[in-house]
């Protein structure tokens, strides 16, 4: 019969510790409705014209932080919208970004009142600091800004995203 030392066992225990960790973390993130994998459908409107865009949301100061860091590029009419608890000047940098991006910044009323374009992952540590105040701020693949000829004064439309998500942490 075969003898196993407390060193294999404690080995083995550790393992099926760290598989069932992995598992439930997997399970949970499913239960949540993992905000990153679950894409959105938002709209802008410029000049009557509605342009359509699919978005990740970061509602909470861990996704706000990590921002699109997390992607290696975008499609075209995608982003990531973040959503903020209260209207106010809310800053963006660069750190760990592997692409360039528009940054679109929208007040409570979903107006869009600041934009910066083509902000690119090799100006960091440039920050991005906002002439207004806002609540919501979109960040899509550079160019796309001036593609669709985003201007202050045009709007977001965020009807189609549940109460839930829309009251950020």
């Amino acid at each position: 019969m075969k003898r196993f030392s407390i060193g294999k066992i404690v080995i083995f225990l550790s393992l099926i510790l760290l598989f069932l960790t992995v598992i439930l973390t997997f399970i949970s993130k499913l239960e949540k409705g993992d905000e990153v994998n679950s894409w959105h459908m938002i709209s802008l409107t410029h000049n009557g014209n509605t342009i359509p865009f699919e978005v990740v949301f970061a509602r909470d100061d861990s996704a706000r932080r990590k921002g699109l860091s997390i992607f290696s590029s975008l499609k075209k009419r995608h982003g990531m919208l973040f959503l903020f608890p209260d209207e106010g000047i809310h800053s963006f940098w660069m750190k760990d970004m592997q692409f360039p991006i528009d940054i679109l910044w929208f007040n409570s009323n979903g107006e869009l009142c600041d934009i910066k374009e083509r902000a690119k992952p090799e100006e960091y540590p440039a920050v991005y600091t906002p002439e207004c105040r806002s609540r919501y701020v979109l960040e899509i693949p550079a160019g796309e800004g001036k593609k669709y000829q985003l201007r202050k004064g045009d709007t977001i439309d965020l009807s189609r995203i549940p109460g839930d998500v829309l009251s950020a942490e």
